[in-house]
């Protein structure tokens, strides 16, 4: 499938990965408009989200992955850096496993690199918020009207007991190409990552991001960016 896709800029292209229930050319709003004037930034909305409109989210990650390598197929690009933020992350790091040779680097911050002990306890409380999301008239008909139905199909998704891909988060050591993990200090969960990534791949570079959450590339656009930069320089 080829997503929809937004292409600003010029120079070594940068894919840019949303997280779920947004469109390519909002979560990282402010990080791309930083690198698109010396960057070619790739802004694509990923499976049933956006104008990429699908009711197909079997095998979610691996698709959206392949999806990814025909889309930048179909642009010319034969390789970029790849940036993602929660299932952006996780897709972002499915294609680097799946289609190495189209990844200059991975950048990924908001995922989780082992089970919780309280996993079932924040699984209901996001099940318990996709499906007031649900429920509610307003906010899915403006759902409706941004992702079309695939939306819905994604939150039965999320609302199963093993979306979350535990086993292929938490195992980097295939991927060659060189990591950035970047992660906001106040995510327990998250910050695991910052001993067990580099100790399982020598490749992988961490960034703690101070004053940030989950939504690091939103609450530190900046400091994000600024961080983005210098990984790409020095891998380049």
């Amino acid at each position: 499938m080829i997503l929809h896709t937004e292409v600003r800029g010029d120079g070594e292209p940068v894919v840019f990965l949303h997280t779920a229930f947004q469109t390519g050319v909002h979560d990282f709003e402010h990080v791309a408009f930083d690198l698109q004037a010396d960057f070619k930034v790739i802004l694509s909305d990923l499976r049933a989200h956006g104008k990429s409109v699908t009711e197909d989210v079997e095998d979610y990650y691996a698709k959206c992955a392949d999806d990814l390598n025909e889309t930048l197929e179909h642009l010319g690009v034969e390789s970029a850096h790849i940036i993602g933020y929660s299932l952006g992350g996780m897709i972002g790091i499915f294609f680097a496993k799946q289609h190495h040779s189209r990844v200059r680097s991975l950048t990924f911050s908001g995922v989780m690199p082992e089970v919780p002990d309280n996993w079932d306890e924040l699984s209901k409380a996001e099940a318990d918020e996709i499906t007031a999301v649900m429920n509610s008239r307003e906010s899915a008909a403006q759902l409706d009207e941004i992702h079309g139905q695939g939306w819905r199909a994604l939150a039965h998704f999320f609302l199963q007991p093993n979306w979350y891909p535990f086993e292929a988060i938490g195992d980097l050591r295939s991927i060659q190409a060189p990591m950035l993990f970047m992660v906001g200090e106040s995510q327990p969960h998250e910050t695991l990552g910052v001993q067990r990534y580099p100790a399982m791949n020598d490749g992988v570079r961490v960034a703690v991001i101070p004053f940030a959450g989950h939504h690091v590339q939103s609450e530190q656009p900046e400091l994000y960016a600024k961080i983005l930069r210098l990984f790409i320089k020095n891998i380049s």
